[in-house]
């Protein structure tokens, strides 16, 4: 079996196995286990006709290559090497039903091929509490008061993950909630744009960077805030929906993909 995984290496990962076999017995795959266990053991037969086999591919869509905010041209470009890659996977996981039906409108794959696993989470790390003076240790680190009502997101700084449409709000928002403050947690390529843009925007006391965190900090920065908020335009599923929604937060989100 060979799994791949994303979008570009998925496609170069897929085109890849084609072109690989596989020995198993002349009974076919269905020996496959067997004749492997024999070769641990060194005793594989020396009379066993092998036969090669290409193997089975899975892959996993966690996100698809093509969207509407590219050029019409990439746009097809993507769709037509994935519909190629496609021909050359046996069975597809989507992290979210948006993926599958996004994949087959545009003729990838047969819906027969998909199975939908929602990303796994470590549930009882956002479910169990975190003591109050360590949220509250989380807030001094980063200038946020105790009587702030904190609105955190937690992405890449990056395009189209939707950080340009939080400042903006953020801009008109903090003329009428005085106690409104925005935690972005992520690091990315847009980074220094965002804070020099918050800079300009006189919102700096308004709007706080963490940086990269990790993993083991998200509970923590999620509990020590009160709403989360996430705009990104395109998302398979973004795991931080459920986390924040397991540590009782409201989330508020674009109508996007894996949210919906």
């Amino acid at each position: 079996v060979v799994h791949t995984h994303s979008a570009k290496a998925g496609i170069l990962g897929r085109f890849a196995a084609h072109t690989c076999h596989c020995e198993a017995c002349e009974a076919g795959r269905g020996n496959l286990k067997r004749y492997v266990s024999r070769l641990l053991r060194r005793s594989a037969p020396r009379n066993d006709k092998v036969e090669r086999h290409k193997p089975l591919v899975v892959h996993t869509i966690h996100g698809l290559a093509f969207h509407l905010y590219q050029s019409k041209w990439l746009n097809k470009f993507y769709v037509a090497v994935e519909k190629s890659a496609a021909e050359r996977t046996d069975f597809f996981i989507s992290v979210a039903d948006a993926m599958t039906g996004q994949a087959t409108a545009v003729g990838i794959g047969r819906p027969e091929q998909f199975v939908t696993a929602y990303s796994a989470i470590e549930e009882d790390d956002f479910l169990e509490p975190i003591p109050q003076e360590r949220r509250k240790a989380f807030r001094r680190k980063y200038e946020i008061g105790e009587d702030a009502i904190v609105l955190v997101t937690i992405a890449r700084l990056f395009m189209l993950k939707g950080h340009k449409y939080i400042i903006e709000s953020a801009k008109e928002l903090s003329k009428r909630f005085d106690s409104a403050v925005w935690l972005f947690v992520g690091d990315g390529n847009l980074a220094e744009k965002f804070k020099e843009q918050v800079r300009q925007l006189g919102l700096a006391e308004k709007i706080r960077f963490t940086g990269l965190l990790p993993p083991g900090q998200i509970p923590l920065a999620i509990q020590s805030s009160d709403i989360l908020v996430h705009c990104s335009l395109r998302e398979g599923l973004a795991r931080t929906l459920p986390q924040a929604m397991l540590c009782g937060k409201p989330v508020v989100s674009f109508d996007v993909d894996g949210a919906k």
